[in-house]
C-alpha cells in the first residue's frame, strides 16, 4: 500500500498500565521516507511528543501508531489554567519563549499542552 503524505494517527494508550481501560486520541502526522513525524502536540498519551517519528500500521481503514522510531527530544507538558481572563496572556507568553502551544478548553479550566 502506498500510504498518504499526512495522515491522522490513531495513539492508543492506558493511564495506569495495572488498569485494564484503554484510551486513543488522534494526531496529524506527515510522511518522511517510510515513517511519519507527529506534526500536533499529544493531548495525553504519554513517552510520545511533538516532532518524534514513529512507525504505522494500517489496520481497519485507520493508521495506528506502532513503534518510536526517533526521538525528537521535545517534551510535553500540560497547562491548567485557572483564571480564564489569564488564558491569552499565558499563550502569549508561551508563544514568545518559543513554545507551540495547542490549547483544549472545558469550562471551568483551561488546559494548554506545549511543545518545549
Amino acid at each position: 500500500m502506498d500510504y498518504p503524505d499526512r495522515i491522522e494517527l490513531i495513539l492508543t494508550y492506558k493511564h495506569d498500565p495495572l488498569d485494564t481501560e484503554i484510551f486513543s486520541e488522534k494526531v496529524d502526522a506527515v510522511k518522511i521516507g517510510d515513517y511519519y513525524k507527529l506534526v500536533h502536540v499529544p493531548a495525553f498519551a504519554p513517552n510520545i511528543a511533538y516532532g518524534d517519528i514513529v512507525k504505522v500500521e494500517f489496520d481497519d481503514g485507520e493508521f495506528h501508531f506502532d513503534e518510536l522510531i526517533e526521538e525528537s527530544g521535545y517534551s510535553v507538558a500540560h497547562v491548567i489554567i485557572w483564571k480564564p481572563e489569564c488564558r491569552d496572556k499565558v499563550i502569549s507568553t508561551l508563544n514568545d519563549f518559543g513554545c507551540g502551544v495547542n490549547t483544549h478548553c472545558k469550562l471551568p479550566l483551561n488546559s494548554l499542552r506545549l511543545k518545549v
